[in-house]
């Protein structure tokens, strides 16, 4: 692939990413580009900073990309294919640079999302963005629509791997979602949604509090104070980008009708039609689909199944909207009125759910998660 991309004046290096599957970056004439993103699995060869080979199972492959195919088809029907990559399949010919090994099956095969991830805005320009271009960016230039639809998209498949990496901006603000493969009944933990964008997730939270205070990291000993600058990137909280700081039913009519469909159908139905690879799934996004039309985005947020688990379900933390850096402290401040950390956590296992693992009395939750009062 490409090594990086420039923004902002600033030099950006495409992150190697957590995935032990292989990508490559492909000429071909299905993309506006000329280019795809090809990702291909069971490569018998470490990437870079991988630690080991990734087991190679044809039947995990197979439902993958059975859900992926059947997300992209929803995705299309509801008008939200704007902000993912489209995909499809095709055979793969070639040979690995600097391994010699050869290539020569089928792949799963991406358009290029424009942009650079947003960790990467935040955390890797060389030489970095300056601050207020940054906060201009998440808050202001931002495509408002385009973070709505994310949040949306998010809830709606149960997408439960939305960190910083996996959401790309362009100079101008426009967003793109990827890796939408670990959802709810795939994800490698029991997950209903866990977005950075979508207060109550913990994704959300690492932004808010840290990661080494959600994830109770070293759980032998876990620390007890958070991170309390503000991270820019809670600016992308999808509060901060709609009317009156909630979604309620305000979705698009493309959106409005396709869930209608979904919410009628049963799940074999939506199974047969859209060929998802277990029928959990297809009742997961009618269950979704019924509970937005009928109550809305948020009330869905907060009770709709698939739930996460209740180590996984946070308070709602209040929205920081607007910020400022101080070039004298080098700090960034929240100026958003009333706004104010929420520093509790739930009891219990941050990394894999279930009970603490280290000695109970080190636990720093101080709630059941989901008891949202």
């Amino acid at each position: 692939m490409a090594s990086g991309d420039i923004l902002f004046d600033s030099y950006y290096a495409h992150e190697p990413g957590g995935s032990p599957s292989w990508l490559f970056q492909v000429r071909t004439n299905k993309t506006k580009s000329g280019w795809a993103i090809v990702k291909t699995w069971c490569v018998p060869v470490l990437k870079v900073k991988q630690r080991g080979l990734a087991m190679c199972q044809p039947k995990k492959v197979y439902t993958q990309v059975k859900l992926l195919l059947a997300q992209q088809q929803i995705t299309a029907n509801c008008g939200l294919n704007e902000i993912v990559p489209k995909l499809w399949i095709e055979p793969i010919h070639g040979v690995l640079p600097g391994h010699g090994f050869r290539i020569d099956w089928l792949g799963m095969w991406f358009d290029v999302a424009e942009g650079v991830s947003v960790q990467n805005i935040h955390e890797f320009g060389k030489p970095p963005v300056k601050p207020e271009v940054m906060l201009e960016l998440f808050s202001n230039k931002a495509n408002h629509t385009e973070v709505a639809l994310g949040a949306v998209f998010d809830l709606l498949f149960s997408q439960c791997d939305r960190h910083q990496q996996n959401i790309f901006m362009t100079e101008s603000g426009q967003l793109r979602f990827i890796d939408n493969d670990q959802v709810y009944a795939t994800a490698w933990r029991k997950c209903g949604i866990d977005s950075m964008i979508v207060p109550t997730t913990q994704k959300f939270m690492i932004n808010h509090l840290g990661f080494f205070y959600v994830l109770k990291y070293p759980q032998s000993d876990p620390p007890k104070t958070w991170v309390t600058q503000p991270n820019p990137l809670l600016l992308l909280d999808y509060r901060c980008h709609v009317d009156g700081g909630e979604i309620g039913r305000n979705f698009p009519p493309s959106l409005q009708q396709c869930m209608r469909d979904l919410a009628k159908m049963d799940a074999e139905t939506i199974t047969r039609e859209y060929g998802y690879p277990a029928m959990r799934m297809a009742d997961a996004i009618r269950n979704r689909s019924r509970d937005m039309l009928e109550h809305g985005y948020e009330w869905t947020l907060l009770h709709g199944e698939p739930s996460n688990q209740p180590m996984h379900r946070y308070k709602m933390a209040t929205a920081c909207c607007n910020m400022e850096y101080d070039r004298n402290t080098h700090q960034y401040i929240c100026t958003t009125p009333g706004y104010q950390q929420m520093t509790e956590i739930p009891f219990g296992n941050a990394w894999h759910g279930g009970e603490f693992n280290g000695p109970v009395e080190k636990d720093t939750g101080t709630y059941v998660g989901g008891t949202l009062q």
